[in-house]
């Protein structure tokens, strides 16, 4: 029930029975500090709910969890109109601040919610990723199964590198010799060879961001010591391109890639004249294929898995082999009894073993142009041949799914314009 006293609403209602146990008054009265109808019956149903819920919570014995119970606390503080402060930090507030988080102060929940007397919980370093992952969902959310085991994997395992060195311990005892010791231990690997620079640094912007994105969420104040703990980086090593005669002569010759199944087959022969990642046409589904239209087309885009970045997502025209590979696998898939929403390549969809496949078949069948050719080479390639024809470089952008270094105009010529380019060095 609302009630203004002077131009302030007020909830006043009495406690249920069942609650008596834990709740020694018998009518709960508490400003809502709006003079606004609407506002303050909004603001009565949350404060209201929120009271029942901690009810409850002390019924049931209060088995909160430490985490659990700050968050209650940060929920009940915003719902009384209040930021979460810490006890220690509240006499640094303006004081009408001060004496409207002491008028609210009625309640003991609410008390310890405005006046910030509940402290965070502790978070060991061995559960940062979970709880990472429980305040961003988002960052896994649409990935395939092998998606979110790339993901889950390098970080658990940096997290299990760290507490090796220094221990378990909770992140707000992480000190500076902590992270100088880890960092010493990511130094002799790479002094011994069995990782790179450029490894040992993405180890540590894995643990840096896991921490700063929990602190940063669960508004814990923490002043962490990551400054200045990257190394330097050498050159990275130049990855290498096929020349066009060695890609028609030796890759596309009769019979030379007869030894690969026929879904990794199709994805290479798919690659040559796309440019697109292995990954991306591998997780192709049966509804991206389109050779209805005047220009043949494969659309790339985050359906049953993520794509790299939002650049990432596109219609690829096709033509030549890959035209040729593209019909013929779908042909397969539709005579397999596959439907629309189905997997090209099910073999190698939200999977991370095709390059590995590949690259082994070429290596073992003399099909490596060079010692640093790959699977990979093709994408590089592609946009060699697209150089040398000085194809427009928004249409290679547009084809590749690179960011422009200026801002997108139009439709940079739409699929014709875009399928030309491709038929102009099509093999």
């Amino acid at each position: 029930m609302l009630k203004k006293r002077g131009n302030v609403y007020h909830l006043s209602k009495r406690v249920p029975k069942r609650f008596e146990a834990v709740e020694t008054r018998r009518v709960i009265d508490l400003s809502l500090r709006t003079s606004s109808l609407t506002a303050a019956a909004r603001k009565a149903e949350e404060t209201w709910n929120s009271l029942l819920q901690s009810w409850e919570y002390k019924l049931a014995g209060d088995t909160l969890s430490a985490d659990q119970r700050f968050r209650h606390a940060m929920q009940t503080a915003q719902r009384m109109g209040f930021d979460y402060v810490p006890v220690q930090d509240i006499p640094g507030l303006p004081l009408t601040d001060i004496l409207d988080r002491v008028e609210a102060s009625v309640d003991p929940d609410v008390e310890d919610a405005v006046l910030g007397l509940v402290p965070p919980a502790s978070i060991l370093v061995s559960d940062c990723l979970e709880k990472y992952l429980e305040c961003f969902p988002e960052a896994v959310h649409g990935k395939s199964r092998d998606q979110l085991r790339r993901f889950r994997n390098p970080r658990s395992k940096v997290i299990a590198d760290f507490v090796g060195v220094v221990g378990d311990k909770p992140i707000e005892k992480i000190g500076r010799a902590d992270m100088l010791s880890y960092r010493a231990r990511l130094v002799e690997q790479v002094i011994a060879g069995t990782i790179t620079a450029a490894t040992a640094n993405k180890n540590l912007t894995y643990f840096i961001s896991m921490i700063r994105g929990i602190n940063r969420h669960m508004e814990l104040g923490l002043s962490l010591p990551f400054a200045d703990l990257t190394m330097r980086e050498g050159r990275k090593k130049k990855r290498g391109t096929f020349s066009r005669a060695w890609i028609q002569d030796k890759l596309l010759a009769h019979g030379a890639l007869d030894g690969l199944g026929q879904e990794a087959r199709d994805i290479v022969r798919i690659m040559v004249n796309t440019g697109a990642r292995p990954s991306e046409i591998a997780g192709i589904k049966l509804k991206h294929l389109h050779f209805d239209g005047p220009v043949p087309l494969m659309d790339i885009i985050p359906d049953g898995r993520t794509l790299k970045n939002q650049n990432s997502e596109r219609s690829v025209p096709l033509a030549g082999v890959s035209l040729l590979a593209a019909q013929d696998a779908l042909y397969v898939a539709q005579e397999s009894g596959r439907r629309s929403e189905d997997w090209v390549f099910p073999r190698y969809a939200g999977e991370d073993k095709l390059t590995d496949v590949v690259n082994k078949f070429l290596r073992e069948n003399g099909l490596k142009e060079k010692a640093n050719t790959t699977m990979y080479s093709l994408r590089h390639a592609f946009e060699d041949r697209m150089i040398e024809m000085s194809i427009d470089e928004r249409v290679r952008r547009d084809l590749f799914g690179h960011a422009l270094n200026s801002e997108r105009y139009g439709e940079g010529g739409g699929d014709a314009v875009r399928h030309a380019a491709v038929l102009a060095i099509a093999l």
